[in-house]
């Protein structure tokens, strides 16, 4: 109970910004097959590159 009270304190103070990756499932779930693939595709290469350094 102790690490769910710190939890939810840490979550109200945190910034919105720091956030987002709570809500860009929803934003990713509203885009058509298409666009999904073209950024899963995009992520991917990303993911490659950082490999690569």
């Amino acid at each position: 109970m102790a690490l769910y009270s710190i939890f939810t304190a840490r979550k109200f103070s945190q910034p919105i910004k720091d956030d987002l990756g709570d809500k860009s499932i929803f934003m990713f779930n509203a885009l058509s097959e298409e666009e999904k693939q073209r950024v899963l595709e995009k992520l991917e290469a990303n993911r490659m590159l950082n490999e690569q350094q």
